[in-house]
């Protein structure tokens, strides 16, 4: 099942830091009108929560995120924290909905924190050390069916028990793991992030120079009933990589995320098949390596216990 996701200027708290109209950054899937459809009510929440948290201290981050979830589905997104800082994030739900998860991975699938309160405003605080940090967002609702937003606020760490009087519950708090302990050595953090997880090496790593804006496709065998987790890794001089899987009709299957030149995705298939791994060299060029896990659906829990890339298959007409 497609999930409508949209990332939009944070005009929520417009009314209390003289924001502008809001703009769509980008779109898992376009609005009617191109538009951001936001239900009043979580507007008029945010707002709320908004000015109360700017009372404490609390600044709003420049974007939030907004889309809607039947209930047991997920959606992830990627959170950038600055060096020194902390990152508060609120979620809130309309009232359908009344049990949602959050939590923060690093990009090779170890736990920060966990919000798993039984509420429908889950709260995370993060704070980074001298690097910065990207991590990935997911929520998930477990009770209920309907829209949400999801809105960050930049904060000192005394910050969080004035957003937890604010919003209720315990928020979870974690400090962000030193960029040096994920990233001197990437490929063995996943691969251990991965066993950690029931996930095994599917092929031995594959290794191909690439060129400025070039494209590269690799074969895929794809087992029934299983999932996968596909990483590409770009040498010094690989910028940004696109990184995505097409199955054997071509149909585009996971859209991998990333920065600093490593990209990674997770998707899972029910049938058979041959797939195809692009890798795409977005800015610079130099040499890649590419890997893959798999595991069983029932080990990992389906679609719904994956965390990197966006799964795109049930989009597409």
């Amino acid at each position: 099942m497609g999930v409508a996701v949209w990332c939009f200027c944070a005009c929520l708290v417009s009314a209390c830091v003289g924001a502008s109209a809001p703009e769509a950054r980008h779109a898992e899937a376009t609005p009617a009108g191109g538009q951001v459809k936001v239900a009043p009510m979580l507007v008029a929440t945010m707002r709320r929560i908004s000015v109360e948290l700017a009372r404490q201290g609390l600044v709003p981050d420049a974007h939030a995120f907004a889309g809607f979830l039947p209930g047991g589905n997920h959606a992830t997104f990627p959170v950038h924290v600055p060096a020194d800082t902390c990152l508060t994030i609120v979620a809130i739900a309309t009232k359908n909905v009344s049990d949602v998860d959050a939590a923060l991975y690093t990009p090779e699938g170890d736990l920060v924190v966990v919000d798993s309160e039984p509420d429908p405003h889950p709260t995370l605080q993060v704070c980074s050390g001298k690097t910065a940090s990207d991590l990935y967002y997911v929520m998930q609702l477990y009770d209920g069916d309907g829209s949400f937003v999801v809105l960050s606020f930049f904060g000192t760490r005394a910050s969080l028990p004035a957003a937890a009087r604010v919003i209720g519950g315990r928020p979870a708090f974690a400090e962000a793991a030193p960029l040096r302990d994920t990233s001197e050595d990437p490929l063995l953090s996943l691969r251990e992030g991965m066993h950690k997880r029931g996930f095994t090496q599917a092929l031995d790593p594959i290794v191909f120079p690439i060129a400025q804006q070039e494209r590269i496709r690799t074969g895929l065998p794809i087992a029934a009933a299983t999932c996968y987790t596909v990483a590409a890794f770009g040498s010094e001089g690989v910028q940004d990589l696109g990184l995505r899987v097409l199955d054997d009709h071509g149909v585009e299957r996971s859209v991998g995320e990333g920065a600093r030149g490593q990209a990674a995705l997770q998707m899972c298939a029910h049938d058979a098949g041959s797939y195809v791994v692009e890798t795409q060299a977005r800015d610079g060029a130099g040499q890649v390596t590419l890997v893959v896990f798999r595991a069983t659906a029932v080990a990992t829990g389906g679609e719904t216990g994956l965390w990197l890339g966006q799964r795109t298959a049930a989009k597409t007409n």
